[in-house]
């Protein structure tokens, strides 16, 4: 590359923020350049084949009510598959369903009689649901905040509700098994809950980034390219190649960030952690019975062992495996057990099923989301040399707060 080359902007990281930031920012006919160190753009965003399974970098899926993801994205062409509202709920013994007659009139009977949760839970639920639907993003970033797990006593929720739905359910989401994450980003996903579907693209989560990614054009991305120093507009790579600039955004995350730039330690995040075992069987889960092609997210409501939720990925989208194969998706939070300890849960869960269940692959992310026990309305922050830092670790932790994040990057540029 030319070093005499200068950009407008240059973006550090080429995941969903930084690449939101990029598209942005060349929609108002700025030159920009998005760097990133490794070879694939879209950070934690991937998918890949393996012997025709789509697996995922981990378990994510897609909120259709996301309101800046879904400004961003061609949602028709993404091509989603939909989960089912509601869970199919596994309690040690045997599997109960919860379902949102809101949504789905005719599960309505079934709602009122399942004994997951007494009528106060269900009202409580249904209360709480209409009064969130009128309260505004804005507002509920700026209300009294407590931990999730408080929130839901300070709700009045039964214990019983508690411990076999509502915990699971969003340490699920939160990728927090203590439930520490802030009421307000709690609030926000039950509303955005409430208004969307839970989606997979049908050719894998990496769809969302190779979508992002295609409204940028080639020469304006370097891959494989780690920033060494940045001097005064000045970036120097790790071949010694100097990049001139008149603005910066800098849209790693945080662990990545410190060490671009040590003295901003004070809006470094700590990370979850997640693991997701993908599992295939050539045949339907007949364990399952009458549930067998559930497209409802199956929760671990027994409160014992590794497992928190699974997902038959190939009930919700049948590309994400080859020949009707069936493909699960397993995950466990904040722990990384081997595909043995694995399979002994699920011979509790699955008897019938277990022994046919091939072992494809254990993906561990270690900084999975930012743990979040404060949330605001703020999305970025600028340090005192005016660089911009973007990321869900300044928003909130999910793909609507990243990409909003570097949306809101690129307005603060272009004001």
């Amino acid at each position: 590359m030319n070093q005499n080359k200068s950009y407008d902007v240059i973006i550090i990281g080429a995941g969903i923020s930084g690449l939101a930031a990029g598209i942005k920012l060349l929609n108002s006919g700025k030159k920009i350049l998005v760097i990133e160190k490794s070879i694939e753009l879209g950070g934690k965003i991937n998918s890949k084949l393996i012997d025709g399974f789509r697996i995922d970098n981990g378990f994510q899926v897609l909120l259709t009510g996301y309101s800046e993801t879904s400004k961003l994205l061609n949602m028709n062409k993404l091509d989603l598959s939909y989960f089912d509202t509601g869970a199919l709920i596994w309690n040690g013994r045997k599997f109960n369903t919860i379902s949102d007659p809101t949504r789905n009139i005719s599960e309505l009977k079934g709602s009122i009689l399942s004994p997951i949760g007494n009528i106060e839970d269900k009202l409580r639920t249904l209360l709480l649901k209409l009064k969130l639907l009128n309260k505004s993003k804005e507002k509920i970033f700026s209300d009294k905040e407590i931990t999730t797990k408080n929130y839901f006593i300070q709700k009045k929720y039964s214990k019983k509700f508690r411990e076999i739905f509502l915990e699971p359910f969003f340490s699920g989401i939160l990728l927090d098994a203590e439930l520490q994450t802030s009421s307000r980003f709690t609030e926000y996903i039950f509303k955005i809950l409430s208004i969307s579907r839970i989606a997979v693209p049908k050719n894998g989560i990496g769809s969302i980034t190779k979508q992002l990614a295609d409204q940028i054009p080639k020469n304006n991305i370097m891959v494989n390219s780690t920033v060494e120093h940045i001097l005064d507009g000045e970036i120097v790579l790790k071949n010694g190649v100097k990049i001139k600039f008149d603005h910066l955004i800098c849209a790693t995350d945080s662990k990545s960030m410190i060490k671009l730039f040590p003295k901003e330690k004070k809006v470094v995040k700590e990370y979850t952690s997640c693991t997701t075992h993908y599992f295939s069987s050539n045949n339907k889960i007949n364990s399952l019975g009458k549930h067998a092609d559930t497209k409802k997210i199956i929760l671990n409501g027994s409160n014992t062992g590794f497992i928190n939720n699974i997902a038959i990925l190939s009930n919700i989208a049948k590309e994400y495996a080859p020949n009707n194969k069936t493909l699960l998706a397993i995950t466990e939070i904040q722990s990384e057990h081997n595909k043995i300890s694995i399979l002994n849960e699920l011979q509790n869960w699955f008897p019938s099923d277990y022994k046919n269940f091939k072992y494809i692959e254990s993906i561990h992310i270690k900084n999975a989301l930012p743990k979040m026990k404060t949330i605001s309305n703020k999305k970025i922050y600028i340090n005192k040399e005016s660089i911009i830092f973007c990321g869900d670790y300044l928003s909130h932790p999910s793909i609507e707060g990243a990409v909003s994040s570097g949306i809101e990057a690129a307005n603060q540029l272009l004001e």
